[in-house]
């Protein structure tokens, strides 16, 4: 605690309530400020940076570094108080005070400011406080959060990570420790050995790990095709770009997957996509990027079953060929950009559609050819079908329009109630835009019936109007 030079009488108001004073020989000649700053217990703080600044013109009235003490008693928040004595010239001026919590490592954890008017020979109170934000809980890692899953096991009520848990994504993924290997493509040293400390540098090698189930895959390029044959959770950071020039470059053989976030895509303009074949495959695919690649951007076959969400395929000579008895799930995605020469269909192929499939909420637009063949009926939930060239009554005679948009349509082509050929409006990247027949033009009772999706493609809440949006994107 820095110390004042000066003896006076002071009476200090203690953290949260308590008082205390001491008695001494007034000298008014002074200025200081008694500085109280709170924090959470699992704050994983070493120390704070204190500074004050004068507003006027920047000067320095005082710096000081305090290191945070252990704890005496095990209460969920903690105050750490230290006087600041500056100079009397000072005196009237308004000054800035700023803390900077910093951690073991040296890395700034965010920071907080307070201002004063400084008094002469008076000590002024002033506090910051650095407890877990109001925000905490909502998915989103924000300053001062290590991680944010609404108090889920490993996340704390604070958004700190709990001992012994490794978190990543937003909202946070937390798994125990002794679970998980971890990827990172910029590893100073391969193959490595999948710890924090040491991750393994390619998903192939980490996917051989034993004991572990899951992988945490930092941002980075990964150079390597990818055959998952094991039950894994694979969680990737914005910024992995996974590709190659084989086909397809992540492949799912009969074991059940989970794969969240990256890029998956060809390499050089060969290669990409993704592949789910042999009974038992399973491949909970959910906010990612298929391509762009030289083949199909997603192809299921044999047996297995595919579950997509919030997921972009675009780029790809044909976008998603379903053709397994095993069906699918397919919700808040858009398919867009796809095609190639000789393609007939670009977007959606559908080849068998057993009783386990299931469409809702996605939008199919801008392929070349036609955007959606089903060769086995199935309903299209809420959802935007619109094609390069014009759908007919044989398309809707499988392809089944339930409160969607598909067209454009043949002259004289009879859709069932609620459903409509109306022009989506879509912006570029295909999300709707704010005069879009689309919006709220869903059907109206398949949120309560739970058949439409909880998010849209960006994340966002359904509905967030009067009516669930149709598409892939809730405006």
């Amino acid at each position: 605690m820095t110390t004042m030079n000066q003896r006076h009488l002071v009476c200090l108001a203690l953290a949260f309530g308590a008082a205390g004073c001491f008695d001494s020989q007034v000298d008014a000649d002074f200025v200081a400020v008694d500085l109280r700053i709170g924090y959470d217990a699992d704050f994983p703080v070493e120390r704070f940076d204190v500074s004050a600044l004068r507003v006027s013109d920047d000067a320095v009235v005082f710096e000081s570094q305090e290191n945070v003490p252990a704890p005496t008693t095990q209460t969920s928040t903690r105050a750490l108080r230290t006087v600041l004595n500056g100079d009397a010239s000072f005196a009237d001026a308004e000054a800035r005070i700023v803390v900077t919590a910093v951690d073991a490592d040296g890395v700034a954890l965010g920071e907080r400011t307070t201002r004063v008017v400084f008094e002469l020979g008076r000590i002024l109170t002033a506090t910051v406080a650095f407890y877990a934000p109001s925000t905490c809980g909502d998915g989103v890692i924000d300053e001062g959060e290590a991680c944010d899953s609404a108090g889920a096991a490993g996340c704390s009520l604070t958004c700190q990570i709990e001992a012994g848990f490794l978190c990543a994504g937003a909202p946070s993924y937390c798994v125990m420790e002794s679970r998980v290997a971890v990827v990172d493509s910029n590893a100073p040293a391969c193959p490595g050995e999948g710890s924090v400390v040491s991750p393994f540098c390619t998903i192939p090698r980490a996917a051989m790990a034993p004991a572990v189930d899951h992988l945490f895959v930092r941002a980075g390029d990964y150079r390597s095709a990818v055959v998952l044959d094991r039950d894994l959770t694979v969680i990737a950071e914005p910024g992995v770009v996974v590709e190659a020039t084989t086909a397809p470059v992540l492949e799912v053989y009969r074991a059940d997957v989970r794969w969240s976030g990256g890029t998956i895509r060809g390499l050089g303009g060969v290669g990409g996509g993704v592949g789910v074949r042999g009974t038992g495959a399973v491949l909970e695919l959910e906010d990612a990027v298929v391509g762009p690649s030289s083949t199909v951007a997603i192809a299921l076959t044999d047996g297995g079953y595919l579950e997509a969400r919030r997921t972009r395929i675009a780029g790809n000579r044909q976008g998603m060929v379903l053709d397994s008895q095993g069906g699918f799930t397919i919700e808040s995605c858009i398919v867009a950009n796809n095609g190639g020469v000789g393609e007939a269909v670009g977007g959606v192929w559908i080849r068998q559609a057993p009783s386990t499939s299931r469409i809702a909420n996605i939008t199919v637009a801008d392929n070349t050819g036609a955007a959606i063949r089903c060769d086995e009926s199935i309903d299209l939930l809420n959802t935007i079908v619109w094609s390069e060239t014009t759908v007919t009554s044989s398309v809707v005679a499988t392809c089944v329009p339930v409160y969607a948009d598909i067209g454009p349509a043949e002259a004289g082509l009879s859709l069932p109630t609620g459903s409509f050929s109306l022009d989506p409006q879509l912006t570029p990247d295909q999300h709707l835009s704010p005069d879009s027949p689309c919006r709220d033009t869903g059907d109206p009772d398949s949120v309560a019936r739970g058949d439409a999706p909880a998010f849209d493609i960006d994340g966002d809440a359904r509905p967030r109007g009067p009516n669930i949006d149709i598409g892939a994107d809730e405006l």
